[in-house]
C-alpha cells in the first residue's frame, strides 16, 4: 500500500473509525485493571531515524520504571514497526521483542496482515502501549485496540483521537524529537535511565576494499519528502573537491531502490571512476561498519543521518524545508548547515508532511547551502584525521 494512499485512509476513514471507537469507549464494561507496567508496547511504523531518536524513551521504560514499581526485574519493551525496519530493531539495546506488520501490495494483503496482527496484540496482554507517532489516527486505533490498560500518545487537535488514550503529553514544539518521546515514556512515571549504547554490538562486517581516508556521501532523503535532498548536482562537486582538495575515497550511501539515483549522482562528477557506490550493496551491520570507517559523513535529514549520530560518527547534516531543531544529530563533533528562509520550516507534522515547496524560488532553503562551504567544513576534520 503508498504512502499517499495511507495518509488518505488515515485523514478520511480514520475520523469516523475514530469516533466509533470512542463511542464504544463510552459505552465499555469489565476492562482490565491496571497494575504493575511489567510489558510494555511502543509503536512506531515509519522512519528508522525516529525509531533510533526513540531509543532514550525504550531505555526509560526499561530501567526507568523501578522506582515507582519496587520491581526486582526490569520492565519488558517491545516494538511495533513496518517490516522494512527489522533489522535496524533486531539491534537496539533496549527492545526484548519486535512485532512486525508488512505493507505489502495489494491492500488486501495488507488488511489481513492487519487482522493478525490485532489477534497478536490482545493476545501478548500489554499493561502499556505508548503511541509514539505524532498525529496518526491509525495507530492510535491500533493502540485502542490492543486492549492495554495505559494507552498513551501525543494530545492532538484531530477529532476523537485523543480520547482513546488513557494518557496524553503535548507535542512541544520546538523540542527535539528525543524529548518529546521521552514524555510519552514519562507519563507512565518512568525517569530517564542512564545513558547505554543504542545498538548491541555487530559482528564485523566484510567491505569493499577502498584506500583510507574514507568520506561517504548520503545524496538520499526518506520517501516521504525528496525535498530534503540538496541538489544532486551539488554532491557531485562536492565529491570533487573532497578528491581535489584532500585526496580522500568518497563513497555514495543509499538503499536498494535508491541505486538509479544514486548512479545518476555519481556519473555527473568529474573523478566518477574514482567514487564507490555502496547503495543497495550492504545491509545494515554492513552499513554500520561501513560508517564507523568514515572520517566523516556528509547526509541530507535521513535515517542514515541518525544512525550516524548514534554511531558517534562525525557528520555534517544538511536541512532545509525540516528544523534541526527537532530532528538535527546532537552533539559538539556534529556540524549542521541550516539557512532556513521564512517559509522554513515548510515539512512538518502540523501539515501531514506535505510534499510541496511554496518558495518563489524553488527549494531555495537548500540551494543556499554551497558546496564550498560544506567542502570547508569536511576539511576541519579530515586535517585533524590526516
Amino acid at each position: 500500500m503508498s504512502l499517499s494512499l495511507m495518509k488518505w485512509i488515515d485523514q478520511y476513514l480514520g475520523a469516523m473509525l475514530c469516533l466509533a471507537l470512542y463511542l464504544v469507549e463510552r459505552l465499555r464494561r469489565g476492562r482490565r485493571r491496571r497494575g504493575e507496567l511489567r510489558k510494555i508496547l511502543f509503536i512506531k511504523l515509519w522512519g528508522m531515524g525516529s525509531i533510533l531518536n526513540a531509543v532514550p524513551a525504550f531505555a526509560a521504560a526499561k530501567w526507568g520504571l523501578r522506582h515507582t514499581q519496587h520491581a526486582i526485574r526490569d520492565t519488558e519493551v517491545h516494538l511495533l514497526t513496518f517490516k522494512r525496519n527489522a533489522q535496524i530493531c533486531a539491534l537496539l539495546n533496549a527492545v526484548d521483542g519486535v512485532l512486525l506488520l508488512d505493507n505489502p501490495t495489494p491492500s488486501v494483503a495488507f488488511l489481513l496482515n492487519l487482522l493478525q496482527l490485532l489477534r497478536r496484540l490482545r493476545a501478548e496482554r500489554f499493561d502499556a502501549v505508548i503511541d509514539l507517532e505524532f498525529f496518526a489516527r491509525f495507530t492510535t486505533m491500533l493502540t485502542y485496540l490492543s486492549d492495554a490498560p495505559y494507552r498513551v500518545g501525543f494530545d492532538s487537535p484531530k477529532l476523537w483521537r485523543s480520547a482513546l488514550y488513557t494518557h496524553v503529553a503535548p507535542f512541544r514544539l520546538h523540542a527535539h524529537i528525543t524529548d518529546c518521546f521521552l514524555d510519552l515514556a514519562c507519563c507512565l512515571g518512568a525517569q530517564p535511565a542512564a545513558p547505554v549504547p543504542a545498538l548491541k554490538h555487530c559482528p564485523i562486517a566484510r567491505l569493499p576494499n577502498c584506500p583510507a581516508p574514507l568520506v561517504c556521501l548520503n545524496p538520499n532523503a526518506s520517501e516521504v519528502s525528496h525535498l530534503s535532498r540538496w541538489m544532486p548536482e551539488n554532491f557531485a562537486r562536492l565529491a570533487d573537491e573532497l578528491i581535489d582538495r584532500y585526496g580522500v575515497t568518497v563513497g555514495l550511501t543509499g538503499a536498494p531502490n535508491e541505486v538509479a539515483f544514486v548512479e545518476s549522482v555519481r556519473r555527473m562528477a568529474r573523478h566518477a571512476d574514482d567514487i564507490i557506490v555502496f547503495a543497495g550493496r550492504t545491509s545494515i551491520p554492513e552499513f554500520i561498519a561501513l560508517l564507523k570507517e568514515c572520517r566523516v559523513f556528509i547526509t541530507n535529514d535521513s535515517g542514515p543521518m541518525h544512525l550516524a549520530a548514534v554511531l558517534g560518527v562525525p557528520t555534517i547534516a544538511l536541512f532545509g524545508p525540516d528544523t534541526p531543531t527537532r530532528y538535527g544529530p546532537r552533539g559538539a563533533q556534529h556540524t549542521i548547515f541550516y539557512k532556513p528562509p521564512p517559509c522554513s520550516p515548510c515539512y512538518n507534522f502540523y501539515n501531514n508532511k506535505s510534499n510541496r515547496c511554496r518558495h518563489a524560488v524553488y527549494q531555495y532553503c537548500l540551494k543556499s547551502i554551497t558546496v564550498e562551504e560544506v567542502a570547508e567544513a569536511a576539511g576541519k576534520y579530515l586535517k585533524r584525521e590526516l
